[in-house]
């Protein structure tokens, strides 16, 4: 049997064993919060922040060299040079990439029964590469 008191913004519930448990109400989750007044952001457009080549390179070379480091250089080359969405390029595997094509295979695309084929250039295949020997050597 649960026993409930009331505050303005609070309920606390006591359950079976005796604990105190509160759910907070917020009266943004009420149903009608803002009935009548207009959309704050209707007619306004959010561009993507785009990065410029500098910027892109300063993230690369901010990257140590450890195995870390290699990763997550590969992985910003990699999202930078073919357009991947972030989750397309954490979803990758091994068998995706040809080198000898020059392409990924990207698999759940945005669509998820579609996938589609990028290229990639000389410099991502570098920091691919660089990252799966480091890769084969740590054993993962």
């Amino acid at each position: 049997m649960k026993h409930q008191q009331r505050t303005p913004s609070r309920t606390h519930t006591t359950t079976r064993t005796g604990r105190l448990r509160m759910r907070h109400k917020s009266r943004i989750c009420k149903k009608g919060y803002r009935k009548g007044q207009p959309n704050p952001n209707k007619g306004k457009r959010f561009y993507a922040d785009t990065y410029s080549r500098e910027e892109i390179l300063a993230l690369v070379d901010g990257c140590n060299c450890g195995p870390s480091g290699l990763r997550d250089r590969a992985l910003i080359v990699v999202l930078w040079r073919t357009g991947l969405r972030i989750s397309e390029a954490l979803g990758l595997r091994l068998h995706d990439v040809d080198f000898d094509k020059g392409t990924i295979r990207v698999r759940g695309t945005k669509t998820r029964t579609s996938d589609r084929t990028v290229g990639i250039d000389a410099m991502t295949t570098a920091h691919v590469r660089d990252w799966l020997d480091v890769r084969a050597k740590i054993g993962i």
